[in-house]
């Protein structure tokens, strides 16, 4: 869970005076010339036109690209990347499929704003954020840790995890009281493991992508339930 301060800034441009904000997520400055949002924005833009934004009075800041998806769930307030033809990375080094998660009453406080009206995820939401992760095929399986006996390399794991993100019923759901870790190495050397959490909630296989790809909630779909009770149990 992240923090995020975000504080009144301006940018002088030809005469003109543009009020904007600056934002802060775990003390690091993403940009300081974010677009005026509010608690219940549903997209924000993290850099202005200053052009349009002139033009237009303050009323038109980014030429219609906000690039930043905001979804409310329960006591948390998360950011993705929005759904466009190109997208670049908020910040350096953090993935295009990176999920920031604030508390809801950090955001509300620094927006003094309530923030209840926004949405939830959706399915295409959560499409969005792990197909824009690596999804390694399974014959590059080498091994798991724990040893899974029905599964050793790996393979059968990573074929699920491939065909549940473009699953129709993935949804979200509750985290399970006990689940198991595991991790998948891949047959490349310098290649990143695959990381997962399994385990039974409401008598339902459900999982958490944990690493390459990731998602901050645990999911299930018919793909999980029929192939992964035998690791869950």
């Amino acid at each position: 869970m992240a923090t995020i301060e975000v504080r009144e800034n301006q940018i002088e441009y030809h005469g003109h005076t543009l009020r904007v904000l600056a934002v802060h997520i775990d003390h690091q400055l993403v940009s300081d010339s974010f677009a005026l949002f509010d608690a219940s924005s549903e997209t924000v833009a993290s850099h202005i036109c200053a052009e349009c934004y002139a033009a237009a009075g303050g009323e038109l800041a980014t030429c219609g690209h906000y690039d930043i998806a905001v979804r409310r769930r329960e006591d948390t307030i998360y950011w993705f990347l929005a759904d466009h033809e190109y997208v670049s990375p908020l910040m350096q080094d953090v993935p295009l499929n990176h999920v920031w998660s604030f508390p809801l009453e950090n955001y509300e406080r620094q927006l003094n704003a309530n923030a209840s009206g926004l949405p939830d995820f959706n399915l295409a939401d959560i499409h969005l954020v792990l197909r824009r992760a690596t999804i390694y095929r399974a014959e590059l399986g080498l091994f798991t840790i724990p040893d899974v006996d029905d599964d050793p390399q790996g393979r059968l794991l990573l074929d699920v995890v491939a065909r549940s993100i473009a699953a129709d019923d993935l949804a979200i759901c509750p985290p399970p009281d006990r689940y198991r870790t595991i991790r998948i190495g891949i047959e490349t050397d310098g290649v990143p493991e695959t990381v997962v959490e399994v385990g039974i909630v409401n008598q339902r296989c459900a999982m958490r992508f944990v690493a390459h790809p990731s998602f901050p909630l645990w999911l299930t779909c018919g793909e999980i339930q029929r192939n992964v009770a035998s690791i869950a149990t």
